[in-house]
């Protein structure tokens, strides 16, 4: 039987094994959603399953900014812009620069998706940023 081990936020960041079954392998899931699968027979002798690390918010999030540079394909714009807005907001807080001169439209928009995030704590943002990410590695898929 495998049962979750708690976590703060409820969800499933690592598992143990307490007996086996008749099937041979046993989902771990990740912290940022994908999926991984472990070979029950390697483990039946010591009847134990590795055990994925729970890792903090913070190390989710950094693990989260690397699998962003993985993806297969470049997400749409606006998408772009989403993740852009969510790690500004994580990593420096509410906007605190000036928006961009008129010329510069690619600043603007950013500046402006960055604004529109204003006032979401920097730990929501990162745990928004870690599941748009999570979303974009199933939609996307990763190189």
């Amino acid at each position: 039987m495998i049962s979750p081990v708690a976590s703060s936020d409820t969800t499933l960041r690592s598992c143990r094994c307490e007996s086996f079954s008749n099937s041979r392998t046993v989902e771990l899931p990740s912290p940022t959603g994908t999926r991984n699968f472990v070979d029950t027979e390697k483990y039946k002798k010591t009847n134990k399953l590795p055990t994925a690390k729970i890792m903090s918010l913070d190390e989710r999030f950094n693990a989260a900014a690397k699998e962003v540079t993985e993806l297969a394909t470049q997400p749409s714009d606006a998408e772009l812009l989403e993740i852009y807005a969510l790690y500004k907001q994580a990593t420096v807080g509410d906007v605190d620069t000036a928006r961009p001169g008129m010329l510069d439209f690619r600043g603007k928009a950013k500046w402006d998706a960055w604004n529109g995030k204003k006032g979401i704590s920097q730990d929501d943002a990162k745990e928004k940023y870690i599941a748009k990410v999570a979303e974009l590695v199933n939609s996307i898929g990763k190189k």
